[in-house]
């Protein structure tokens, strides 16, 4: 209640617009990728809008990925918005954002919202395991698109180089925060 006052309604219809406007940008070379990703050099040399322009960077730069992947980003954003308020999905989005914010000027690598918008798809998955998403023309649940996820950051974690392994760690710790305790009693209750 304290803090309502500062929480933006319907964030993820602002995400999703604003991630379209960044593609379209960039389609038409209004403005260069380069320009918008996290990069500390540059936000050093003064260039401070990259603190927030990476998080707007669309997942695919396809033209036709791109209406798939902010669908998608639309879905589950506005689903966990409506399940858990949009101060408590923005704290989630935040604090995700946060630390892949301080890792990548830690290790001084350019970085994207990539594993920032998976952590938003396990969050999704945990709490509607049984959505069934149609890939092409098979329906697949959640759950087992959240595990190949999950794979796919293990095996990211596993062969990036050097401190790089942090950063898909990272950028799920939101995930970890959120749902370790929940996951956790119904792996105790099950058994």
């Amino acid at each position: 209640r304290r803090y309502g006052r500062y929480v933006i309604d319907n964030a993820t219809w602002y995400l999703v617009g604003i991630q379209a406007f960044t593609f379209a940008a960039v389609l038409t070379n209004v403005i260069p990728l380069g320009a918008l990703t996290l990069d500390a050099h540059g936000v050093m040399q003064g260039q401070v809008h990259r603190l927030l322009t990476w998080l707007f960077i669309p997942v695919s730069l396809s033209p036709i990925w791109v209406l798939f992947s902010l669908a998608w980003l639309y879905t589950i954003g506005t689903s966990l918005e409506s399940e858990w308020g949009s101060f408590r999905f923005q704290i989630y989005w935040g604090l995700g954002a946060l630390l892949t914010l301080l890792v990548g000027f830690a290790l001084e690598t350019p970085i994207t919202n990539q594993y920032l918008i998976t952590s938003l798809f396990l969050a999704f998955a945990t709490l509607w395991p049984n959505y069934q998403v149609m890939l092409i023309i098979i329906p697949v649940r959640a759950k087992f698109l959240a595990m190949l996820s999950a794979i796919y950051l293990g095996y990211e974690v596993a062969t990036l180089p050097g401190w790089q392994k942090i950063i898909p760690a990272v950028a799920v710790a939101n995930y970890l925060l959120f749902f370790t305790r929940p996951l956790l009693e119904t792996i105790s209750r099950t058994s």
